[in-house]
Order: C-alpha cells, then sequence, then structure tokens
C-alpha cells in the first residue's frame, strides 16, 4: 500500500515564484509584481499537463523495459532534480520548461504506482487495496486547494 502514496500527492503542487521572476513580472503587468498574467497562468499548467501526458507514454515503454521498481526510483530521482529549474528560473520559459519536465516523473508516478501496485496484492486484498487508492481522492476531492 506504500506505493499508492505517492499516486494522490502527485497532484498537490504549487508554482513557485522566484525573485528574478518577481522583477520580469513587474514589466509584464502593473498590478502586482508577483502576478503571473492569465495567459501565462494557462500556459504554465497545461505545460505541466503536457509534461504528465509525456510521462504516461514514457512509462509504458520504460516499466517494460527496465521494470516498475527501477522505473520508479528513476522518476523520484528525476523529480527531485527537475523541481530546481522552475525554483530558480529566471523568467517565464525556464519556468515553462521546468513545469513540463516536472510533469513528466508526475505522469510516470499516476500510471506506474496502480499497475505495480497490484502484482503484489492477491486477489482478496484487491478491495482493500482499491479504497485506500480512492478515499483520500474522495473524501478531498480538492485536496490541491488546501
Amino acid at each position: 500500500m506504500f506505493v499508492h502514496v505517492s499516486a494522490p500527492a502527485s497532484g498537490s503542487r504549487a508554482d513557485v515564484i522566484s525573485p528574478e521572476i518577481s522583477r520580469i513580472l513587474q514589466k509584464l503587468t502593473s498590478r502586482s509584481p508577483t502576478e503571473i498574467p492569465a495567459a501565462w497562468q494557462a500556459g504554465l499548467s497545461n505545460g505541466a499537463n503536457v509534461g504528465e501526458i509525456l510521462g504516461l507514454f514514457i512509462n509504458g515503454i520504460v516499466s517494460e523495459r527496465y521494470g516498475y521498481r527501477k522505473t520508479m526510483l528513476v522518476s523520484l530521482v528525476a523529480v527531485a532534480a527537475f523541481i530546481f529549474i522552475p525554483f530558480f528560473a529566471r523568467n517565464l520559459i525556464d519556468l515553462q520548461i521546468g513545469e513540463i519536465l516536472c510533469g513528466i516523473p508526475w505522469g510516470v508516478f499516476q500510471t506506474l504506482t496502480t499497475a505495480y501496485g497490484i502484482f503484489f496484492f492477491p486477489l482478496y486484498l484487491y478491495l482493500s487495496k482499491s479504497c485506500c487508492y480512492q478515499l483520500p481522492r474522495s473524501v478531498l476531492p480538492n485536496y490541491a486547494l488546501i
């Protein structure tokens, strides 16, 4: 059941604005120094979604070739490395690239955890595994906003 802990956490992410981006945004908008324009907000969130879709496709190929465990470990290392790109981004393009790269391991987590957990649970435990996976999503459907 430990494997399924990473799947609900994949949706709980927050964009971080560094001081360099704050100075750049002062030139783009006059309302607030830390406000990202609506077009860029849509682009950043869609960039993360594009990365997640790429991660879904990559997971199918890589997990069959190298195994679930190695794929999960590489994805964990990748997300730990890629998180520095949006954090230290100097402009919005760097932030967009960081969002796409962070989205790739998030997509791998979304697919890999469910498929990996099926192999370790006997048939009579499928119901409890499914409940443990779906319970956080049903109790707190908007947990990313908290």
